[in-house]
This record gives C-alpha cells, sequence and structure tokens, in this order.
C-alpha cells in the first residue's frame, strides 16, 4: 500500500537577516476524531465519509499538518525561531491549528480537495494575539491516489 506526504511550503518571503527574540511552538493540531487518521479521506456526498483504498497518509493527518507547518517556518528561514512542543521547551507564542476539513470531494466532476483550518497565535498568557481561517480548493486531475493527493498538496 503507497504511503503519501504532504508537501511543506517554499518559495516564502526569505526571514529578516537577524534572528527573532521569539520562539514559536506548534503542538500537534486539533481536530475531529475523523481525521485524526492515516487514511486519505473522500467526500462522495455532503456529510458522508470514505477513505480512498490502498493509499494512507505516512502518519495521521494532524501530525503531517504539524509536521509541514514548522518545515514551512523552517524554509522561509525560521529554524531557529520555531519548534514543535517538546518537554523542556517553552515558546513566546504557541501556533493552534484547528483542522476542519481535509478531504476530496468525489460528488461532483472533476474531483476537488476541499481544507479548512482555523490558526491561532496565543502568548504566554493565554490571550489570542491573532488568528485566521484558512480554506482552499483544488480540482484533481485525475481520478486515482496520486491525483487526489496532488490536489489535496495543492490546497494545502
Amino acid at each position: 500500500m503507497p504511503l503519501f506526504n504532504l508537501v511543506a511550503a517554499n518559495n516564502l518571503p526569505a526571514a529578516p537577516q537577524q534572528t527573532p527574540s521569539w520562539l514559536l511552538v506548534v503542538p500537534e493540531p486539533s481536530t475531529l476524531m475523523g481525521f485524526n487518521t492515516d487514511k486519505i479521506l473522500l467526500q462522495p456526498a455532503s456529510g458522508e465519509s470514505t477513505d480512498l483504498p490502498d493509499a494512507k497518509w505516512s502518519d495521521n493527518l494532524p501530525i503531517l499538518v504539524q509536521d509541514k507547518a514548522i518545515q514551512s517556518f523552517e524554509n522561509a528561514g525560521y529554524a531557529k525561531s520555531i519548534s514543535r512542543t517538546r518537554e523542556g521547551i517553552t515558546g513566546d507564542y504557541q501556533l493552534l491549528i484547528d483542522i476542519r476539513r481535509f478531504h476530496v470531494s468525489t460528488a461532483a466532476e472533476p474531483a476537488a480537495a476541499d481544507i479548512a483550518f482555523v490558526a491561532k497565535v496565543v502568548d504566554k498568557d493565554g490571550k489570542i494575539v491573532a488568528a485566521r481561517e484558512f480554506q482552499a480548493t483544488a480540482p484533481a486531475k485525475g481520478s486515482d491516489a496520486q491525483a487526489y493527493v496532488a490536489a489535496l498538496d495543492d490546497a494545502f
């Protein structure tokens, strides 16, 4: 069974020359139990979910999203300013991600990736200092696992 991965963002604006004085910590994203899986999900009808046969993510989706968010910051030059949650690491801020949708809608032709998540930046005192909802769709250029994962990557 093939395992698939998401691709971290590249070609981002460069980080400032001077390393920021803050540390951003990214805990594992939250989501409904249905998305906390290594299955690549299809939505054949509104409110219905099934998994793509013979294909899986390389890890559970929240862990992949966490890993790719961190890699994206690293790709932009913030490697010294970002970390995942680890014992002994306390950040100045946390990036909290809540995955709302992450599937391929196959109800219409062409099938399309549909993702949505909310990101919140929280300071040491637990105050939300920034929040934004992200939503995207991307058409699949085929009806196989490779095409569906490529569409999910495009939307992500």
